[in-house]
């Protein structure tokens, strides 16, 4: 499942979805949320139904604006498909190939997306749809905190490999081990694994990784065993210099292993491996 923003959906942003659809002969959803007017009226303490002309014009042009916005992106999703070879289908096929389609959904995008991709395998999320506000949450940060399925964030301009080369930031959370379960059901075959501890504290206990190496070795997957300090390094910057050094594809970690609010006052690895990274990195909470 891809989320379409309103904001900065266009062909470039597109293709990073159609072309994991072909690595992975998966189908790709592309959902479109518009805005509800009558929510937005309630948000900003406004009666939806009044019979004021004013508000009844205001609420006939958001309405418009928001099925004139749906219809144009699935134009262009429409094209996007169709250079790319990708063709639409409504219903699931019993061979397994790419193949896209197209939903539009009315609401609010906090709401609907994380309750869309609960049904869905993985949610994927270019740069674009995963900016942070002040005023609002994050899309991304929302949907894999909420929707249960883990999350791949692709950095912009970022090339979608067939994800076969992982670093993955083990620090024993079960969100962690949810991400690995991910992985492993999107390597396929001749994949390999870098397994990375930064130790917070000198001295401090490290997880037991021979279970993992384990797990990983029944799946075929050839793999190494790391671990470091911290020392004055952010954890976030120590992952994304051992993924270059590693020439790792992918990164997979698990998502706000802290309670949200102490990331937020301790800087936020998740949060800084999004806005840093340069490989795609597959999260899960």
């Amino acid at each position: 499942m891809m989320p379409v923003d309103s904001r900065a959906g266009d062909r470039l942003e597109f293709s990073a979805g159609l072309s994991l659809a072909q690595t992975l002969e998966a189908h790709l959803e592309a959902v479109f949320v518009r805005p509800d007017p009558d929510e937005t009226f309630i948000y900003l303490g406004l009666a939806p139904l009044s019979r004021d002309v004013a508000m009844q014009e205001m609420r006939a042009r958001m309405d418009a604006r928001g099925k004139t916005d749906a219809d144009r992106f699935r134009r262009s999703f429409g094209a996007s498909c169709r250079k790319a070879g990708i063709p639409k289908a409504r219903r699931p096929e019993r061979v397994r190939a790419a193949t896209a389609s197209w939903r539009t959904l009315k609401g609010e995008p906090n709401e609907v997306i994380p309750a869309v991709a609960r049904s869905a395998d993985l949610s994927l999320f270019t740069a674009s749809r995963a900016r942070y506000s002040p005023l609002f949450e994050n899309l991304l940060e929302v949907t894999l905190l909420r929707s249960g399925r883990p999350v791949l964030f692709v950095p912009a301009g970022c090339e979608i490999l067939p994800l076969r080369r992982a670093l993955i930031a083990w620090d024993s959370s079960s969100g962690c081990a949810r991400a690995v379960s991910a992985w492993l059901d999107l390597a396929g075959e001749s994949a390999t694994a870098s397994l990375l501890h930064v130790e917070e504290q000198i001295g401090g206990d490290a997880p037991d990784m021979s279970e993992v190496l384990t797990h990983l070795g029944w799946h075929a997957v050839a793999a190494e065993t790391e671990t470091v300090a911290r020392g004055s390094e952010s954890i976030g910057g120590i992952l994304l210099q051992a993924a270059e050094s590693a020439d790792a594809d992918l990164v997979v970690m698990g998502g706000y292993g802290r309670a949200r609010y102490r990331e937020a006052l301790l800087g936020g690895v998740t949060k800084h491996v999004i806005r840093q990274a340069r490989v795609p990195v597959l999260m899960a909470h």
